[in-house]
Parts: C-alpha cells; structure tokens; sequence
C-alpha cells in the first residue's frame, strides 16, 4: 500500500503497517518574473517581485521609497527601468 504526503511517498507493509521504504519526491516549480495585476500601486513592479521572491512587497515599496529619496533620479530610474524590463502578467 503506498501513502503520499507533502512530497514524500512511503510504502507500508500490508499485515502489520510497518513502514517497508520513504522515497521524497522532488517538484520543481519555476516561478516567472511578472509584473503583478493584483498586488499593485503603479504598474506591479514591487508586487510582481514580492511575488516571485515569496516575500510582502513592503519591502519592495520601502526599497524604491528609499531609492527616491536622494533626489528622485535613481528610483525613477529603477522603477521605469524594471517597469520597462518585466512582462505584465
């Protein structure tokens, strides 16, 4: 009798239910870098990258508020560069 749970596969023995093997089966799932249609203020930059990394697009959006602050020109540049640069969704 086999049994799958999260990823792992285990085999158990039919009379008793010891376990007779545990194999772990790999997934790999390639995320792609979209511009998010959801999570957005602008053009779903920081939330297309909070979508790909796996973390809240605060910290996206507090890295381009950082960015803009020593006059503008550098986050500008990022954002329309990025913007430019990833696919919509």
């Amino acid at each position: 009798m086999f049994w799958g749970y999260c990823n792992v596969l285990v085999k158990f023995e039919s009379s008793c239910g010891t376990v007779i093997s545990k194999e772990l089966k790999m997934t790999s799932v390639r995320k792609s870098l979209r511009r998010s249609r959801s999570n957005r203020m602008l053009a779903g930059v920081c939330g297309g990258l909070a979508e790909f990394f796996g973390i809240s697009s605060f910290w996206f959006r507090l890295g381009m508020l950082i960015a803009f602050i020593p006059g503008g020109v550098p986050g500008i540049l990022l954002y329309l560069l990025l913007w430019v640069m990833i696919p919509s969704e």
